[in-house]
Parts: C-alpha cells; sequence; structure tokens
C-alpha cells in the first residue's frame, strides 16, 4: 500500500504510464484515479488538471537536480552540465510516457501555454543549481537563454537510444560551449552604462 506522503509521486508516475500507453491527449484524469486506485477526490487534491499533472512532474525533477550541491570548485559551465544531466537521468526514470507527453505537447498549444511558468521557474531553479545568479534583467536573459537551450537538447533525448545518452551529452555540451562563446563576445564589447550591479553578474550568461 503506497504510503499517504507518496501518493503525489505515485500519482504522478501511473500517469505517465499512462500516457505512455495512451498518449497525453487521449490520457484522461478518470483513467490515472482508477489505475493508481485513488479516489477522483485525492487526484484532484493534488492535481486538479492535466497541465497540473505535468508542472506536478517538472517540480519533483526540480527536487532531484537540488539534492545535489554543486562542486564550486568546477566551472560555471560544467556546473550547468551536470545540473541539466541530472534533471534529464530524472526524466529518464518515468521512462516513455514523458517522452510521449512531450510529442503530444507540440500539438498541445495551450497546455505548453499553462506550463510556461512553471518551465521559467524550473530554468531558474537549473541556474541556481548550477550557482549562477539568475536575479535582475541579466537573471531574466539567462534564464530565457537556458530554457532555449534545453528545448534543443529535449530535440536529442527524445530520440536519444544509446544507453548512457552519449548523444544527449554531446548535444548539451555543444550548445553550452555555443552558449559561453556567445556569452564571451558579449562581454568583451565595450560599454558606455554605468557599472552593473555585482549581484547580477555571473562567469556565464546563458
Amino acid at each position: 500500500m503506497v504510503k499517504k506522503a507518496d501518493i503525489p509521486a505515485y500519482i504522478l508516475k501511473v500517469a505517465m504510464e499512462q500516457t505512455a500507453e495512451r498518449g497525453w491527449r487521449q490520457m484522461q484524469l478518470a483513467d490515472v484515479a482508477r489505475a493508481a486506485g485513488v479516489p477522483m477526490a485525492e487526484l484532484y487534491r493534488h492535481y486538479a488538471s492535466k497541465p497540473a499533472l505535468a508542472a506536478g512532474l517538472s517540480r519533483l525533477v526540480d527536487e532531484a537536480v537540488l539534492e545535489v550541491e554543486p562542486d564550486l570548485e568546477d566551472s560555471p559551465r560544467d556546473r550547468l552540465f551536470d545540473a541539466m544531466m541530472r534533471r534529464l537521468d530524472a526524466l529518464n526514470g518515468y521512462g516513455p510516457g514523458v517522452k510521449a507527453m512531450m510529442r503530444d505537447m507540440r500539438h498541445d498549444p495551450m497546455t505548453a501555454l499553462c506550463l510556461q511558468p512553471q518551465f521559467e521557474r524550473s530554468m531558474r531553479w537549473m541556474l541556481e543549481a548550477s550557482a549562477i545568479p539568475a536575479t535582475g534583467m541579466r537573471g531574466r536573459a539567462k534564464v530565457r537563454a537556458l530554457g532555449v537551450l534545453y528545448l534543443l537538447v529535449l530535440r536529442t533525448w527524445l530520440d536519444d537510444d544509446t544507453e548512457d545518452m552519449a548523444r544527449t551529452m554531446a548535444t548539451l555540451d555543444r550548445r553550452l560551449e555555443q552558449a559561453e562563446r556567445v556569452a564571451n563576445s558579449l562581454e568583451a564589447r565595450p560599454r558606455k552604462s554605468a557599472p552593473q550591479n555585482p549581484q547580477d553578474s555571473a562567469d556565464i550568461s546563458i
């Protein structure tokens, strides 16, 4: 029997299994409740909609990444690489359901729109998990840039059939290198504006 504290995570696991079987658009909340063996009221208490299920999964993955403290002796790029790979490792734990959901969401703009705030929040926490400041105007720019980078990497992850995610790691490494190159070129340009708040600066601007 599932412990009460574990019910939210268990529901997510079942939801991803149902999504793998039926597809995200065809999966119904009643199917999830029935397969999880929980009353509809219990499901509603934790996840009142399908977007809420997707957002809950994102938060659960965030928590898995945040359990590991960054190694400050590593470079910002290496710390971010590790954080993003931990995120993808956590997604792998939910099997083909996640990939089925993401493929279907390409044709479900309303759900994608509902998830945008949670997505940006997750990207901000990935920067924080890498000890890269994400505050101020520069922080918002980094969050947006990381979101674009992450979505590009996900395209590879969706079709990566290697056991060690070698293709995904190679894509992530290449994208981070490109982002770092762009950031360095921007930092090298002379500035005429007033000095920025030190809190808004970082070793890597992605």
